[in-house]
């Protein structure tokens, strides 16, 4: 289950890079660099989520063996929660890919570009996105799931309400991210000037009209990643824990 998810989530990105690499070799335009830079924001959460975990995995694997070492187990927890916050913050990169629906890249273009071949591009770019960040909180609900089965060996209904609830709300947080970068230009680094981004934050919703556009932006995008979710990843999620309960 696990491994076809994953290879689908690999191919559909394959995908998505080779078709912006490959669109100006076929059709003799140029390049359009933001794409590229995004695919690569995209996997970059997934990338933080991985080794975050492997290192602690390997940290707290010492710890267990040689028990007496405390300073390794609290090196584990502090590489799990600096990794963990590094990751939050970059996880709208993840879905940050299906606002490239606009189009924008034909406004550059030399030549005329078939319409067809881009919206295919931008459609594997979109879903490479939404699957991007789909992964990432598979595997976080997947981590709650086997600390829980860890601790009481079983996974409870208080636990299933809880875990879902945690995807719902990175769901939020990730669809409030995207609004950010794509309205205000903001990106993840931007927090090492706090007081520049707040500044920048205020000044922004003054206007209640605003307001209300962010929170539409933000309710239906988090409603199609959660709808999304629900029917793909969490389907997979559901049947593995049934899998690992019996």
């Amino acid at each position: 289950m696990i491994g076809s998810l994953f290879s689908s989530l690999i191919g559909v990105n394959i995908l998505a890079y080779a078709m912006v690499v490959l669109r100006p070799k076929i059709y003799k335009t140029t390049v359009y660099k933001p794409m590229l830079l995004n695919i690569r924001l995209s996997i970059m959460p997934l990338f933080v989520l991985m080794v975050t975990g492997t290192v602690f995995v390997i940290l707290h694997a010492i710890n267990t063996y040689n028990g007496e070492f405390t300073v390794v187990w609290w090196t584990a927890l502090v590489v799990a929660v600096i990794g963990l916050l590094l990751w939050l913050l970059l996880l709208p990169n993840a879905g940050y890919l299906i606002t490239e629906l606009n189009f924008n890249h034909r406004e550059q273009d030399r030549v005329e570009v078939p319409l067809w071949y881009d919206i295919v591009g931008v459609l594997a770019l979109a879903l490479s996105g939404v699957m991007n960040m789909c992964f990432n909180v598979f595997i976080i609900q997947f981590m709650i799931a086997a600390l829980m089965l860890d601790l009481s060996g079983s996974v409870s209904f208080l636990f299933d309400w809880i875990s879902w609830i945690t995807m719902a709300i990175l769901m939020i947080l990730s669809s409030f991210g995207i609004y950010l970068g794509r309205n205000l230009r903001l990106n993840s680094w931007d927090v090492k000037h706090p007081i520049q981004f707040i500044r920048k934050l205020g000044e922004h919703y003054k206007n209640k009209d605003t307001v209300k556009n962010c929170a539409l932006y933000v309710l239906f995008h988090t409603l199609f990643f959660v709808v999304f979710y629900y029917a793909t990843v969490g389907v997979v999620l559901k049947e593995l824990i049934a899998t690992i309960t019996l």
